[in-house]
């Protein structure tokens, strides 16, 4: 597989008992819509869903080191007081010499995107909004198929073509 989609463990907490189910439906279905989009375009990713896996942050890492891969999306629901886990846990699979891109996803990312650049070096790239023709893109421009033709993303590394071009569209 060269593009990983990770659903990242997310803690229990009995006083927001499934925190994702106040986020919209279409929150919970990023994951199976990106990988429709690659799939129909020929791109077969593998989904990991070390939430559903009741997998702690500790096994995910021990899984995704094992594996080869080029691309690593992470769905990153806001977690409440917990976010910062996802973070460390992605630092930690960057320790285990992965040389993937990782990209995150969702809502929380969309809103935090400046913030996540600035604060965590490990993460390449940012998905502002929706995220399946957006992830297309970046999956094609990763495994060299043909360049980024459109799509909001936005990475600490711009292009130079890209210099005069704002990270995202501008409000509807």
């Amino acid at each position: 597989m060269s593009i990983v989609l990770l659903e990242p463990p997310r803690p229990s907490n009995p006083e927001r008992f499934e925190d994702v189910v106040n986020a919209p439906l279409s929150a919970c279905l990023f994951t199976g819509y990106i990988a429709s989009v690659l799939r129909k375009n020929s791109i077969e990713p593998e989904i990991i869903n070390a939430h559903l896996h009741d997998w702690s942050k500790e096994q995910t890492v021990a899984y995704l080191s094992k594996k080869s891969f080029l691309l690593l999306c992470v769905h990153t629901v806001y977690l409440w007081e917990r976010t910062q886990d996802i973070f460390n846990m992605l630092s930690a699979l960057k320790t285990t010499n992965l040389t993937a891109h990782i990209n995150l996803y969702g809502y929380y990312p969309t809103f935090a995107y400046k913030k996540i650049l600035a604060d965590f070096p490990f993460i390449d790239s940012v998905t502002v909004g929706e995220p399946e023709f957006t992830t297309l893109d970046l999956a094609k421009h990763i495994l060299g198929k043909k360049g980024i033709t459109s799509g909001n993303f936005t990475s600490r590394k711009p292009r130079k073509e890209d210099e005069n071009t704002p990270p995202f569209p501008p409000p509807c």
